[in-house]
Formats: C-alpha cells, structure tokens, sequence
C-alpha cells in the first residue's frame, strides 16, 4: 500500500514554508510520473487570495504622484504585492464553487505616518493578514492617505488585459474608474522539486521512492497544498475514468441492438 510520509518542516522567518514529503513504495516508472504530475499541479492549479486593483486618493494611474508620500504608485504597488492573505473557515465556505470570490479591503491615515499591511481593514471573519508588518508607503507631512483595494481569489499569475498593458493608455476598470490593475502571482506555491529513488519492499522487490519537496508562501501549509493537488488529480482521473465507463456502455448497448 502506497503511504505518504512527511520527512521535515520548516517553518522560515519570510512566513515561507518547507516541507519534505516521502511517498513510497511505487512501481518502476510510476514516481517520475506522479512527481511531474503533482508539480505541474501544485504550481498552477491551486487557488490563494492577491490584490486585483486598487484606487489611491485621486490618482489616474501608476505613473502619477501621491502628495506627501515617500513612495510613488510603483514602488506601493510591489509593496502591496508582498502581503500574504489567509483565509478563514467560514470565507473558505463561502468561496466554494465561486472562479473568483472577491473580498474589499481599505486603508486610511493621516500623516505623517508609515504606513503597513496591519492598518488595512477587511470585513469581519474573512481574511487574516499573515505578515502585517510589511511596509507599503511613508506620508511625511500632515496629509490624508486612502487606498481602495480590490483581494480577490484565483489560482495562476494574473496579467492585466491586452488593452491595459499596451504603451499609451491608462490602466482603468471597465467597472471602477481610477482602478489600478495589479499583477499578482497568485499560487500560493513558491517552488516544488522531487528525487526518484529507488528501494526495496518488505519482500524484496525492486520499487521507486519519491521525495517531494514543497515550499509554499505561508498562507497555506505544503500538507494542505499536497491535499489539493491530490485530490485535484483524483477529480481529474475519476471524471476520465466515468467517461470511458459511460462510453463502454453505450457501445455495449449500440452493439446489442445492431445485433437484434
């Protein structure tokens, strides 16, 4: 019977995690298999929550400045990419079966002032901020500073549209004028890796071991990531295999009647 080991973990002072997994014993050539399976998912099937947009003070787009703030737009936009969201037990209901589920977000000061991601406000029981001590902008003269944003689940890194990445024009939301598109890497994977090895079973077979490396953000643990994947395989495998099943029906049936 195939198990699932976890080898060690460790817990990083960036909230990043690592976790090395060990699943064994496999047949020759299955753990290749399963490796590349299990990276390509872990990397761009699982879903984490990032900022979308976000609306600053009166600003039409990144390349106009914010009075009295240290940082222009750029520079608070890579800041802002930097906050790690998690979500709670009842926001991780309520998102289900939704592509994407959106949750608001503001932050308001008057300077001066620094400004971090633990001055943000969210609604009540939806998202926790992981790493609140992370520095977004400086206001260095007694001015107001508000932003708007826009934290959205998904999975993959998100571009902005065609349109809003081309030379010349302004990055607006159709729906919010003023809206500043983000790029925002949103798997919650940070890089996987694997080693094939080989071994031998309680009755001296040759056998393949598979050793899993995961390194996540911090805002889901390797294990729940490892748990997606699998089960995100499984769905995949199971639908395939409901196909073929209706498939071999159908035929044995159109087979019987051409018979009669």
């Amino acid at each position: 019977m195939v198990q699932i080991t976890c080898l060690e973990n460790i817990l990083n002072k960036d909230h990043s995690q690592s976790t090395s997994f060990r699943i064994e014993p496999l047949e020759i050539g299955q753990a290749i298999t399963l490796g590349n399976s299990l990276r390509r998912v872990l990397l761009s099937d699982l879903t984490d929550y990032g900022i979308k947009g976000i609306r600053i003070n009166d600003i039409k787009n990144e390349y106009s400045s914010i009075p009295f703030v240290r940082e222009d737009p750029l520079e608070i936009i890579a800041n802002l990419k930097q906050i790690l969201f998690c979500e709670s037990i009842l926001t991780h209901q309520n998102s289900k079966g939704s592509k994407n589920f959106g949750v608001p977000a503001f932050l308001s000061a008057t300077g001066p002032k620094i400004i971090t991601a633990g001055l943000m406000k969210l609604p009540k029981n939806t998202l926790t901020i992981i790493n609140p001590e992370q520095y977004i902008c400086t206001v260095i003269k007694h001015s107001d500073f508000y932003c708007e944003l826009d934290i959205e689940k998904s999975k993959e890194f998100h571009f902005k549209n065609g349109s809003d990445r081309s030379p010349g024009t302004n990055n607006f939301s159709p729906a919010k004028p003023k809206t500043i598109l983000i790029d925002y890497p949103y798997s919650p994977v940070i890089n996987v890796g694997f080693k094939v090895k080989l071994i031998y079973d309680s009755q001296g077979n040759l056998k393949e071991a598979l050793q899993l490396e995961i390194i996540t953000k911090g805002t889901k643990s390797p294990k729940r990531c490892l748990q997606e994947a699998l089960k995100s395989l499984s769905d995949l495998f199971y639908s395939l295999l409901g196909d073929s099943l209706a498939l071999h029906i159908l035929s044995d049936i159109s087979k019987k009647i051409k018979d009669k």
